[in-house]
């Protein structure tokens, strides 16, 4: 099911990759490349990332809110979206864990029914969008207006995707990599107490010793 993954500068992946742009020529969504659906709720995708991630952009096709979801029961956290046609907003960073179980959902704040595009992981039956090869477990769902997830075809979810909500996200470093890169940020300050610094120059941690 998973694609390999389409990197962007300076380590940023994004979570789906449409093969094809979501617009015709024209710009009409009409008679484009994807299939239009709607939920009286919203639209979204379940995964499990396969490293920790750091989420740093996110999007929304027609919909005016994205909704990151720890599992499908508790939401993380909820952005507004400025502009609904696809195009990635800066977030602050938000860190997402190897082995967890992750939701991601598009919804709309003022109407109760979502438009979204459909596409496939596989790119039958509809058009490829390409899912990172950091993320495992895809299954695409529908929501209800109470909170509640379904599977978008209950035996086959993994052979689509809702073309609604989306997010960019660099990989973070391991938890031993960032704990020794904390701990020196913090023996900074002792280090430069204990050693007398020459006029003029100034010492690195990684220098002191």
């Amino acid at each position: 099911m998973l694609s390999s993954q389409v990197g962007l500068a300076q380590g940023t992946f994004n979570a789906l990759t449409p093969s094809q742009p979501y617009t015709t020529s024209g710009g009409s969504y009409i008679n484009g490349p994807y299939v239009a659906g709607y939920n009286n709720g919203g639209a979204g995708w379940t995964f499990t990332p396969t490293e920790n991630l750091l989420v740093t952009s996110v999007s929304a096709l027609f919909a005016q809110q994205v909704s990151v979801w720890l599992g499908t029961n508790t939401i993380m956290a909820s952005y507004s979206i400025a502009t609904p046609d696809g195009s990635l907003e800066p977030i602050a960073p938000l860190l997402l864990l190897a082995g967890q179980s992750y939701a991601i959902s598009a919804q709309n704040t003022i109407s109760s029914s979502t438009q979204y595009l459909i596409g496939s992981p596989t790119g039958t039956p509809f058009t490829l969008v390409t899912v990172s090869s950091y993320l495992s477990g895809f299954g695409d769902y529908n929501l209800s207006p109470a909170g509640q997830w379904s599977p978008f075809a209950s035996a086959d979810n993994a052979d689509f995707v809702s073309i609604g909500p989306n997010f960019q996200f660099q990989v973070a470093p391991e938890p031993g990599s960032l704990s020794l890169f904390l701990s020196g940020i913090l023996l900074c300050p002792a280090i430069f107490k204990k050693h007398k610094l020459t006029s003029g120059t100034l010492a690195k941690c990684s220098d002191a010793s």
